[in-house]
């Protein structure tokens, strides 16, 4: 006997009247993720690389940092395009997993909690990277001593997303009802059908109060980014240590630029992101969209890794090195002989 959701696909989903778009389809972000995954990968090991061993005594304080953040950001990578690829259902509250892990039968909850838990890691990795630099200025009267005051320091920026526990208890355990009561609202692609997708909410009213704890989140991590940032800014720029050697703070006001510029990288990525809502804010909605804002998400793996290694001048520098000197191995001088051979001379060719 077939399903309900079985029933209505079959008899009404031809309503909807939509078209096949490869661009629109599940297999658009399966392929794409796969191909983004192997590009990013050698510019993620070299990252490693650099930070591992190329690190200078001058930014060793910020080594730890720094490979903390682009580990973090590897994991969210590996797992947003291998393992728990998303394909998001919009303005429906709804997604599928299609990574590897649904291929095995991982269960959806646990692929949620993964993603999720990777996503926080990365951003607060940012975070740290700021707070960690700001706390090794002994005139900042906001550092932070002691691993302790750390954690304390990061729930309260995750604060806000204890807010949306209320809301887990109107999650609808009967998935295919809440399937349907979402297809009251719209059409979605044939993939909501033939895939395993999970409902979050149906209900309008508390979609929109569930982006509230969102929206506090977002400005919870980009106000203590600001934050640290600022703390930078002033005990560098505006009140510099008088104790710090004028070469010392030379080398503060460099990195404090070179890290500026790679965590401005996820807000380039975010940027997709807040166009779907501003755009479904207006009433329109395009599933290739919706795909297309995903990939560039996972690009941010690519992106990341190159900033790593282009901003911090110790690590261009290396890298231009290594290049050159691949340079001069493959080139050859080619020097002529002159052998004589009776009234003849031959003239040969050696290659050095």
């Amino acid at each position: 006997m077939r399903s309900a959701i079985e029933e209505y696909y079959a008899t009404n989903y031809s309503n909807c009247n939509l078209t096949y778009n490869l661009l629109a389809s599940w297999q658009s972000i399966s392929y794409s993720s796969r191909v983004i995954q192997l590009v990013a990968l050698p510019f993620q090991i070299l990252a490693f690389y650099v930070i591992l061993y190329k690190t200078p005594i001058a930014m060793k304080i910020s080594k730890t940092p720094l490979l903390i953040n682009h580990s973090s950001c590897v994991i969210f990578d590996f797992v947003l395009c291998t393992l728990c690829t998303l394909y998001v259902f919009f303005p429906m509250y709804a997604f599928s997993f299609i990574g590897v892990l649904a291929w095995i039968g991982v269960p959806t909850l646990l692929q949620i909690i993964i993603i999720f838990v990777a996503m926080l890691c990365a951003t607060l990795s940012y975070i740290y990277l700021f707070e960690s630099r700001a706390s090794s200025l002994l005139n900042n009267r906001f550092r932070i001593t002691n691993n302790r005051s750390r954690i304390v320091y990061n729930c309260v920026i995750l604060f806000p997303l204890i807010l949306v526990l209320p809301f887990l208890f109107f999650v609808r355990l009967d998935q295919d009802t809440a399937k349907l009561d979402a297809l009251k609202n719209y059409c979605p692609t044939r993939e909501f059908f033939t895939t395993s997708v999970f409902i979050v909410l149906t209900d309008k009213t508390l979609m929109s109060y569930i982006l509230i704890p969102l929206i506090l989140f977002v400005l919870s991590v980009v106000g203590h980014y600001l934050f640290q940032m600022g703390c930078l800014v002033y005990y560098i720029y505006i009140v510099p240590s008088r104790s710090v050697s004028r070469e010392t703070r030379e080398m503060q006001k460099t990195f404090l630029i070179s890290i500026l510029l790679q965590t401005s990288v996820p807000f380039f990525v975010v940027i997709p992101a807040v166009t779907v809502f501003f755009l479904y804010s207006y009433g329109y909605y395009s599933q290739k969209f919706m795909n297309s804002v995903i990939c560039c998400i996972q690009n941010h793996g690519i992106v990341e890794s190159i900033s790593v290694i282009c901003v911090h001048k110790p690590y261009r520098n290396d890298i231009a090195i290594k290049i050159k000197s691949l340079k001069c191995q493959t080139t050859r001088n080619v020097i002529p002989v002159e052998r004589p051979e009776g009234n003849l001379t031959k003239r040969q060719w050696q290659w050095r």
